[in-house]
């Protein structure tokens, strides 16, 4: 059985990138992305689709012609805290649409619903707004996963 090393320092790494951001944020390694807001709590995936990922950043550069470049776990991240701090639009959202377009898979409705829109603009503003902190959090979260890979990574 093959064991999975340094999970618990990545974990860690991820947590305190993700404190700079939002001191408040809980974060926890998971299966997906997702944020619980009430909880302030965000699940980080580590397992990344990477289609998926190519997808959100298409959009996220095709929404945002100014946004900073920086890696897609980083975005990621930023966009999960920006529910956190968006949480309003959430409220307002029909959660039919939003399970619907979620079960249909529709990428492009999916971007386009009014809380990940709003979760969206709040991870690039963020970005722009701290762009010396986030060249450090893009550097500090390139270099945890690379080590993460590196000590799991066998021939």
């Amino acid at each position: 059985m093959m064991k999975i090393r340094g999970m618990g320092k990545l974990e860690k790494r991820i947590r305190k990138i993700a404190k700079t951001i939002d001191e408040r944020v809980k974060l926890e390694i998971s299966g997906s992305d997702a944020c619980f807001i009430k909880q302030r709590k965000i699940h980080f995936s580590i397992l990344r689709d990477y289609d998926q990922d190519r997808l959100y950043i298409d959009n996220l550069y095709a929404t945002h012609k100014d946004a900073p470049e920086l890696p897609v776990y980083l975005y990621g991240l930023l966009h999960e805290i920006g529910h956190i701090h968006t949480e309003a639009i959430l409220d307002d959202e029909d959660i039919e649409v939003r399970e619907e377009v979620m079960r249909e898979g529709d990428n492009q409705r999916y971007f386009a619903l009014p809380a990940e829109r709003a979760a969206t603009a709040w991870a690039v503003e963020y970005a722009k707004n701290n762009s010396a902190t986030v060249r450090v959090l893009a550097h500090k979260i390139e270099r945890a996963m690379e080590k993460f890979l590196q000590a799991n990574i066998t021939e």
